[in-house]
């Protein structure tokens, strides 16, 4: 929720809670009685997407995915450059063309091209490493294996914060319509207290002060005016 959103839930809260401690007020008074069940049902969805949206945050799995690419980087680059050294002196031009990165090109493009792209090399690592461990370059070959098995995690976690993502916007979309259902009720129960034979100038008053004033300055329409009373 935005910083307007949760004002005005936060309204909402303070009106359903000012109705409920004066209950006896409008419980028999049917259309009242109707219209505050319904605002009640929409604030408890509105809570409980709030929560959702909360849940749904994305910003756990960007920097688990950050980090988690940082460090594949790091260590394909290393391995790249034992392969570019070796493919040159074992003249592999098609090896060299898949391996020969500097440190600065290695992030460049796409999430996607930078893990296809560090998977490659530790998939040529993988291929050539009896051969290059042989001729006595720095690679360990359960350090190839781990680098492939963290690459295919790191693309587990950008996958995870996708789907989360996704979820987030679903909920988005969703509050915009309780709130503006939530707004009609109001209006509703604003008529309800104008017209009804309520009596109680101590609970019209703290109504208003809550509906209007208690983190809600303005109304959103140019219609939604404070009820005559």
């Amino acid at each position: 929720m935005n910083k307007s959103q949760i004002n005005y839930l936060n309204m909402q809260d303070n009106v359903l809670a000012h109705l409920e401690n004066n209950k006896s007020i409008w419980e028999n008074k049917k259309p009242f009685a109707k219209k505050v069940v319904l605002l009640e049902s929409n604030n408890k969805a509105l809570h409980l997407l709030n929560d959702e949206q909360k849940e749904n945050g994305t910003a756990g799995y960007t920097d688990q995915k950050n980090d988690a690419l940082e460090s594949v980087i790091g260590r394909s680059f290393k391995l790249a450059a034992n392969l570019a050294d070796w493919a040159l002196d074992t003249n592999n031009l098609i090896l060299l063309n898949d391996v020969n990165y500097t440190e600065s090109a290695m992030d460049d493009g796409t999430e996607n091209e930078i893990e296809k792209r560090c998977e490659l090399i530790a998939k040529h690592g993988k291929t050539h490493a009896k051969a290059l461990i042989a001729e006595g370059y720095d690679v360990v070959e359960a350090e190839i294996d781990q680098l492939l098995i963290d690459i295919a995690e790191e693309q587990k976690l950008v996958t995870m914060r996708d789907v989360e993502s996704g979820k987030q916007v679903n909920t988005t979309a969703t509050i915009p319509q309780l709130i503006a259902a939530s707004r009609i009720i109001l209006k509703g129960i604003d008529k309800q207290i104008a017209g009804s034979k309520i009596n109680d100038e101590a609970f019209i008053g703290t109504y208003k002060a809550l509906r209007y004033i208690g983190g809600w300055a303005k109304p959103k329409n140019n219609d939604e005016k404070p009820p005559v009373v």
